[in-house]
């Protein structure tokens, strides 16, 4: 989303190497199957929309970590953090089973909380105010 993207630049700006390579917008579970009489890239579209995305996949020595990215990071971070990995590992079962991250510029209430006592890594990035 566009109000993410100053926040994944400042993180990359810290921890830009400490992986690999990155892949974005990454298509992961079940999708629908538009009916017959649709346009075919009309229904390419729709089944590819229709898939869950993960933020990003960073890649280490052939280990992937799924990472989310969020200005407000609440519930439902936590509940893409605990699905991904399931969904990326039947997407891709060559794969080594993935590690999750979560980069927010906010948390809700509770959510540090919820974070820590699962054992999910996460990193609160401020990203430079924009100038106008």
């Amino acid at each position: 989303m566009p109000h993410e993207i100053p926040i994944w630049e400042a993180w990359l700006d810290i921890h830009e190497h400490d992986y690999d390579t990155y892949e974005y917008d990454v298509r992961v579970g079940e999708s629908i199957t538009p009916p017959p009489d649709v346009d075919a890239n009309i229904a390419t579209m729709a089944v590819d929309l229709a898939k869950k995305r993960i933020d990003v996949v960073a890649w280490l020595n052939n280990k992937p970590t799924i990472i989310e990215i969020k200005d407000y990071a609440g519930l439902t971070a936590i509940g893409q953090l605990v699905s991904y990995p399931l969904l990326f590992i039947k997407e891709f079962p060559e794969s080594l089973p993935p590690d999750i991250k979560l980069i927010a510029s906010r948390l809700l209430p509770d959510v540090a909380y919820i974070l820590t006592t699962y054992e999910i890594p996460f990193e609160i990035i401020k990203p430079a105010p924009i100038s106008k």
